[in-house]
């Protein structure tokens, strides 16, 4: 059954009728519409790692709209906050703002240097985030549940535009990070 939303039609849903609702996307492939706070507590507080090792390797909160039968994107114009664990670090979370022309990554930042780097692979791809994005899980918590009540960064941590920081990605061509340079 499909949660409280509301009903749209016309572009945002590419013509078709449906409710547009807050929606998880896990790693798994799992879609749950309207997720319960103790079902995002229980993933943010509970869950040790494997999650993150299946399927696509992150998971995202976003308004999306629904159909009887189906799930189709992400509304434009709605922010959208992608995340994953990385049990010895913590969170590593990503909000995407939109703007008028694109869209903006936001990145919590501790401050200091990007190194050392994370690995992390999603998608099959690994790319390298700086250590000092990561977040523990109370921190996790305080961004999850702030999105999900007003679709904003939370206060609880400070952001950074990610285009600011290094994150290397071998697969666009960047050298790998030497062994010392790893967290």
């Amino acid at each position: 059954m499909i949660g409280a939303g509301r009903i749209i039609t016309g572009s945002a849903a590419e013509g078709v009728r449906g409710v547009e609702a807050m929606t998880y996307f896990g790693p798994d492939g799992s879609i749950v519409v309207d997720p319960s706070a103790e079902l995002l507590e229980r993933l943010v507080f509970r869950e040790r790692g494997g999650l993150w090792r299946v399927g696509s390797g992150d998971a995202s909160l976003s308004v999306a709209v629904h159909t009887r039968h189906k799930t189709y994107a992400s509304v434009a114009g709605q922010p959208t906050l992608m995340f994953f664990l990385v049990p010895r670090h913590g969170f590593f979370f990503t909000y995407f703002e939109p703007q008028p022309v694109g869209v903006v990554q936001w990145v919590p930042f501790a401050g200091g240097e990007c190194r050392p780097w994370v690995e992390h692979c999603i998608g099959g791809d690994c790319f390298f985030a700086p250590r000092a994005c990561f977040v523990s899980r109370p921190f996790a918590w305080a961004v999850v549940s702030e999105f999900v009540r007003s679709r904003r960064r939370s206060p609880a941590v400070p952001w950074v535009e990610r285009s600011g920081l290094e994150f290397p990605f071998p697969p666009a061509g960047d050298p790998r990070p030497r062994k010392a340079d790893l967290a």
